[in-house]
């Protein structure tokens, strides 16, 4: 027979169990897998066929948790998803809150040369434009990729390519 000391022992345990069983699966670590979006606002360029072009690129991953956020390689590819060449620029950090925005990000600046190896490449083979391909991942995938018009010297935009200075002798 039991007592009421003993039911109360009893319902202690079963309490302690049940408090145990959450702590521990509470605090187990699960994967985030939280990569919402990453962007860049260099989203289209023009570059010359016989040229090479540098470019400053601002990325911004948004993640719905922070965390590590890593990115080991991106591409050049044509538009129909033909490698031209694989970059291995590594891009790590950790995504976190910023003032005024509604999740944390990522936000990192990679600096790009586009050779003009790569331009005619992608001209060879028949296309118009250049994509670079940068995959970011916190364990979710999420590419982002910035287009490259491929056009004549006139339509890349303003470059000097000669400066001359002469005098008049007298």
């Amino acid at each position: 027979m039991q007592t009421g000391i003993d039911t109360i022992h009893q319902k202690i345990r079963a309490i302690t169990a049940y408090v145990l069983f959450l702590t521990t699966t509470m605090f187990v670590a699960q994967p985030s897998y939280a990569l919402i979006v990453g962007s860049t606002t260099v989203l289209n360029k023009s570059i010359a066929v016989n040229q090479s072009i540098s470019l400053t690129i601002p990325w911004k991953v948004v993640t719905t948790a922070t965390g590590q956020v890593t990115s080991t390689q991106s591409a050049f590819m044509t538009p129909g998803g033909t490698v031209l060449k694989v970059v291995n620029t590594q891009l790590n950090g950790l995504s976190f809150p910023h003032p005024g925005e509604a999740f944390p990000s990522f936000q990192a600046t990679e600096s790009l040369l586009i050779p003009a190896s790569i331009v005619a490449q992608a001209r060879a083979a028949g296309a118009t434009q250049l994509r670079y391909t940068r995959i970011f991942s916190d364990g979710q995938p999420a590419p982002v990729t910035i287009l490259i018009n491929i056009t004549g010297s006139a339509g890349a935009g303003f470059s000097i390519s000669r400066e001359a200075l002469s005098f008049t002798d007298k």
